[in-house]
């Protein structure tokens, strides 16, 4: 970008898949302490893989956060899922990335 006759680079950070879930693997990891998995199955619920419960979602929602430098909405659970029926159930670990994903990608744009 160029103003004023002087050329500026954007700076850019953007996070990939792998980069948020390895990021999500340890704060889960932190979480779990000795629960934590010998491999990860990203189709699988992670609250179940990790043997976490739903209230681990808001430390969780807070670290990612941080460490991501995006704003989780409070009444949002990243580990649960809600339609819009009001049913519930809890995310697979690739569901949770995503989630994180698209609170970077609307910041990025």
């Amino acid at each position: 970008m160029e103003v004023g006759g002087k050329i500026f680079l954007l700076m850019v950070t953007q996070q990939s898949y792998d980069e948020v879930a390895n990021r999500l693997a340890k704060c889960l990891n932190s979480l779990a302490g000795d629960n934590k998995p010998r491999e990860i199955d990203p189709d699988l619920s992670a609250l179940r893989q990790w043997g976490l419960d739903s209230e681990d979602g808001v430390d969780m929602a807070a670290d990612m956060g941080s460490q991501l430098g995006i704003e989780i909405p409070y009444d949002e659970n990243p580990l649960v899922a809600e339609s819009k029926s009001g049913q519930k159930r809890a995310r697979t670990f690739k569901e949770v990335v995503q989630y994180l994903l698209s609170f970077i990608e609307v910041r990025e744009h």
